[in-house]
């Protein structure tokens, strides 16, 4: 009886603590609103940047070669690979004399040339001096004198011909430049037409820039003579030191390369070296030098510049509205660039452009805008942990 009285009384105290155990209250779900970047729009006039690359050679490269044959009895000190020359400088000497000998020969050529021509002309005089004799143009000495005019003729081509090469005995830099390889050295014989070195201009650099054919659309019209329009403007871009040479593109060329379908435009930049301007000689523009370029490209009116980030897809970008919502926009795109997107519709001025990655993006998503000073009662805001994702770069 003890027991069953001792168990009918823990039974009753457990029955009044469940019974009055204490209730959990309710409390509503907490939101989270993430924080976001955007960007403002505003449309205005914008030149559209093209961007390419390529690599920078000399506008001019010839090869030095002899214009007569003998040796070589001299160079100059800056003929060397990497040297630099002046036009007009003196760069290889072969051997003068005999050339000088020749020169003689065709001196004295001339004077007997000279010397018959005089003669024939002084028994011609003679001949017509002789009253009431009919002679004959042989007679009257014609033919002599013409061929004593012939010889001398060629007696004095002869003298220019052996003065010419003599002249070429010494070889002169055609212009300003720079050895890009030796070929002959002193004692070394040449015949007439034996490279003697490899050399370019220095007076300024090409670089050949591929354009695809949506960049083709934005480029300035290049086929109007210089006279109509301004040559478009170029940066060219060295990525390791991110150093910036100003340029010009000068021209089109005349075709798309049939196998990768690109136009080439050429752009130049002057005196690489900074051989006129002491100023530009701390980052030469050396040929073979890889650089980036963009391009000034054709100004468009009411153009909207977005960062690349805000694109999704082809055409779709994400709106912040002025309660703080999300909402999905179809816009219409000029050009997509390196680092931004050039919009001409679907947009307002005014409108902000989401830019942060989230990993839910639905129409009517509530979020908070970086920098705008509004907290929601009884919300919880959380920073986006996602970060932006680059679209792929335009060619």
């Amino acid at each position: 009886m003890v027991v069953a009285g001792l168990l009918l009384v823990g039974i009753g105290g457990t029955t009044w603590m469940l019974l009055n155990r204490p209730q959990a209250k309710a409390r509503p779900p907490e939101e989270y609103i993430p924080l976001v970047r955007v960007h403002e729009v505003q449309f205005q006039s914008v030149n559209v940047p093209i961007y390419s690359r390529g690599t920078a050679a000399p506008g001019v490269t010839i090869s030095l070669v002899a214009g007569v044959g003998g040796k070589v009895v001299g160079t100059a000190p800056q003929m060397t690979d990497g040297g630099f020359f002046k036009s007009g400088d003196l760069l290889f000497e072969i051997e003068r004399r005999p050339h000088e000998l020749e020169v003689t020969r065709a001196r004295a050529a001339v004077e007997n040339a000279r010397l018959a021509l005089a003669q024939a002309q002084a028994a011609a005089r003679g001949n017509k001096g002789i009253e009431g004799l009919e002679q004959s143009p042989l007679a009257r000495g014609e033919p002599q004198l013409r061929q004593a005019e012939s010889a001398e003729e060629a007696a004095l081509a002869g003298l220019e011909l052996a003065q010419r090469q003599l002249d070429q005995t010494r070889v002169m830099a055609p212009f300003d430049g720079r050895v890009l390889r030796r070929l002959a050295a002193v004692g070394q014989y040449v015949a007439p037409g034996t490279p003697l070195a490899e050399v370019y201009g220095t007076d300024l650099v090409e670089v050949r820039l591929p354009v695809g054919d949506q960049q083709m659309g934005l480029l300035p019209e290049l086929n109007q003579p210089a006279l109509v329009q301004e040559a478009p403007s170029v940066e060219l871009i060295d990525p390791r030191s991110e150093h910036v040479w100003p340029g010009t593109i000068v021209r089109a060329e005349g075709e798309v390369d049939l196998k990768n379908r690109l136009l080439y435009v050429v752009a130049v930049v002057q005196d690489p070296y900074g051989l006129r301007d002491p100023s530009l000689s701390k980052h030469p523009l050396m040929p073979g030098t890889f650089v980036e370029a963009k391009i000034t490209g054709r100004e468009y009116d009411k153009v909207a510049v977005l960062p690349r980030v805000a694109m999704e897809g082809d055409s779709t970008v994400w709106l912040v509205t002025d309660a703080d919502r999300l909402e999905m926009r179809s816009v219409t795109t000029l050009y997509r660039g390196k680092e931004q997107i050039y919009v001409r519709g679907g947009l307002q001025d005014g409108d902000r452009v989401l830019l942060t990655k989230l990993d839910t993006r639905v129409e009517g998503l509530r979020v908070r805008v970086e920098g705008k000073d509004k907290e929601s009662s009884g919300a919880k805001s959380v920073d986006s942990p996602v970060a932006a994702e680059p679209l792929p770069e335009a060619p």
